[in-house]
Order: structure tokens, then C-alpha cells, then sequence
């Protein structure tokens, strides 16, 4: 993952398609079917919450078997900034145990609003968590009408030699409209689809 945040300058566009606060029961699923149609891996960051149903463990353990990578995005989506250490690893662990049931580990974390700290830093480090961020925000919470997000994304794509795509599978517009970003990325020169 390393190689991603720095300029190769070798001219392959890799993009990372991550996608937060699920496992949603409807979306999550329909959207493992439109990556595997177009045989492409992403990374789901999910909250401890949802992984502690039947239907969040089936669908977390789904997703590990098709390939595809599971980050920790806390317990319960709480801002960590400014929380305790013991809170923060508590939101952290919690959630680690979950994923730890259906995929065997985790090494990938998220954190809520991409808000951090030196406490929160140093809790993942020595949990032996990367944290992995995003540089192309699609805003698909927000921009939901007519797949709007998709074109937001887009340019901010079209910008980097290497984008990590932050999106939400919680919200069936997304869903809808990854088809439409998969087919706009498919146009652009030298791009990879990666999970790293």
C-alpha cells in the first residue's frame, strides 16, 4: 500500500475502490455482485456494530472469500479525536474480534471522519494497525441525485496518478452508480484496479 501514496511516476494509475459503514444486509451484497461481474477487488471498512449480526458475519465472511480486503472502522463510528486511550481501543478491539471471527485478522484501519490523533496513532500502532486514508473523496452521502457523486469523483481521479476512492455502502445510490464509475475509470489511460 506503501507505493500508493507516493509519485512513481511510471505512469499506471492505480485506483483502490473502499467502501465504509457496512456490511449493509442489501447494498453490500448487490454490490459484491457488480465487482465480481467486473472482476475487480476493493476494501470494506466496517463497523463493529454490523459485523455482530448473523447477517453482518455472513456478509463480512462473503466478502473475505471473494477476494476482497476487511478494515476496521471502529465499533461504532465514533469520532476517536480527543476519546481516551482505553476508549479508543476499546472502539478498536471490539471490532478487531468481530473480523477476526469471520476472516481470521485485520490489519487495516479506518478511522471515522478520517479524524485522528497522537492517541489514536499510537493505540493502532501498537495494536499493529495501518491506517489507511483516502485522496479522492466522491461525497456519495451527499451528492446522491442522478449518480452526482460519480462526477465528483471523477475529477478528483482524473487529477492523481493514484486515487484511493472513498465511497459508502450503506447507501443504495452508491450501489446504483458504481457501474457508471467502473465504466468512466475503464476509459482513463494506463489505470489498475488495486487493493494496495
Amino acid at each position: 500500500m506503501a507505493k500508493i501514496y507516493g509519485q512513481r511516476g511510471d505512469g499506471v494509475r492505480d485506483i483502490v475502490l473502499t467502501f465504509d459503514d457496512g456490511p449493509h444486509p442489501k447494498n453490500t451484497p448487490r454490490l459484491l455482485d457488480i465487482l465480481a461481474e467486473n472482476k475487480i477487488k476493493a476494501v470494506f471498512f466496517m463497523l463493529g456494530e454490523l459485523l455482530a449480526t448473523p447477517a453482518g458475519r455472513a456478509i463480512a465472511t462473503r466478502v473475505q472469500s471473494e477476494g476482497h480486503l476487511i478494515g476496521n472502522h471502529s465499533f461504532s463510528h465514533r469520532n476517536l479525536r480527543g476519546l481516551s486511550e482505553s476508549a479508543i481501543r476499546d472502539e478498536v478491539m471490539r471490532t478487531n474480534d468481530l473480523i477476526c471471527e469471520c476472516t481470521g485478522g485485520c490489519t487495516l484501519f479506518r478511522p471515522p471522519y478520517g479524524s485522528s490523533d497522537a492517541t489514536v496513532s499510537r493505540v493502532l500502532v501498537e495494536l499493529g494497525y495501518t491506517s489507511m486514508l483516502w485522496n479522492v473523496d466522491t461525497l456519495d452521502w451527499k451528492y446522491k441525485k442522478e449518480g452526482q457523486w460519480v462526477d465528483h469523483g471523477m475529477e478528483q481521479i482524473k487529477a492523481r496518478e493514484d486515487s484511493i476512492v472513498l465511497m459508502h455502502d450503506i447507501h443504495s445510490t452508491t450501489v446504483d452508480n458504481v457501474p457508471q464509475l467502473i465504466s468512466r475509470i475503464r476509459r482513463i489511460a494506463n489505470y489498475r484496479f488495486s487493493v494496495y
